[in-house]
């Protein structure tokens, strides 16, 4: 299978992409009819990566990830740095590609470049964050990610992608209307956890992470 953007090497057909949350414990490591893609803030988990992405800017990344963006290859962030000769920069084109589409968290730009470059299947591991990370990652980030997999799932893409049951659960709601009070207990739950967060302030990183450079900090006054 060939890559349809330069300075991508030749591609497997099914692609593992990586996240945070709890299921990132069955990934099925060195697979070698699969790609592997990583966030270089997961690298204390990720056994093998063909594609790392940092996709913050540099001012908010705090020391760790500073570090980790010097010395992991190959690297996509959101723009060339001087000081990074190794890095490149993510593909422009999937705006172009997906005019209107939500990308809303590293999983919605990893989704759109694995389907532009041709993957015929993706497996998505560890999503946990988006039903118990901060409100920004239950709301927003969230429903961006819904759409990508709707695109993924869409019918005649001739596309799959697959999640582990434990994440495919948070995705199967009973349906509005014909499990109308299973249907309601269900969002409620949901709600009143959200609700917890947003007291806690929880509302995203700049709120919750500690240790920003001085670059970052003054961003998170200002909101």
């Amino acid at each position: 299978m060939g890559s349809k953007l330069p300075g991508v090497g030749a591609m497997n057909h099914q692609l593992i992409i990586v996240g945070g949350g709890a299921t990132h414990r069955q990934v099925p490591w060195f697979r070698k009819d699969s790609d592997y893609w990583g966030l270089i803030a997961l690298a204390g988990i990720m056994k093998t990566c063909d594609q790392w992405f940092e996709l913050h800017p540099w001012s908010v990344l705090g020391p760790k990830d500073r570090w980790r963006s010097r010395r992991l290859k190959p690297l996509y962030m959101i723009r060339r740095y001087a000081h990074l000769p190794h890095v490149r920069q993510f593909p422009m084109s999937v705006f172009r590609n997906h005019p209107g589409a939500p990308f809303t968290s590293s999983f919605t730009y990893q989704l759109a470049l694995a389907y532009d470059l041709g993957y015929s299947s993706v497996r998505l591991y560890g999503l946990g964050d988006f039903l118990t990370g901060s409100a920004r990652e239950r709301t927003v980030e969230w429903a961006g990610l819904l759409y990508w997999i709707g695109c993924w799932r869409g019918w005649g893409s001739g596309r799959t992608l697959w999640l582990p049951p434990q994440d495919e659960r948070m995705i199967d709601l009973p349906h509005y209307g014909f499990k109308y009070w299973r249907e309601v207990k269900e969002v409620r739950k949901y709600l009143r956890a959200l609700g917890r967060e947003i007291r806690a302030m929880r509302l995203d990183g700049y709120k919750t992470e500690r240790g920003f450079p001085k670059g970052a900090a003054q961003i998170a006054s200002r909101l």
